[in-house]
């Protein structure tokens, strides 16, 4: 699952200006919750991004997200 507390408490506290999902294994609907509460708690928009230059189905749980080529790959088709 995904560490959450200390992501509201820069979100809140801190009033950071983004985030940046990394990690594996998560549910997509993990990942949709969390960045609707962190903006609900923000006082700023945030910018949400994501450590996915392996494609979605290397960062989630497998079978959670349709498998994509990698992204050199799909770079390389005409």
């Amino acid at each position: 699952g995904l560490k959450t507390d200390y992501a509201k408490q820069l979100v809140a506290q801190e009033q950071v200006g983004g985030i940046i999902f990394y990690g594996k294994n998560t549910l997509p609907q993990e990942q949709i919750a969390l960045t609707q509460e962190l903006q609900s708690i923000s006082s700023l928009p945030l910018i949400i991004a994501m450590d996915a230059e392996h494609g979605l189905d290397s960062w989630f749980a497998e079978g959670s997200v349709m498998s994509w080529p990698l992204n050199i790959t799909v770079g390389a088709t005409a």
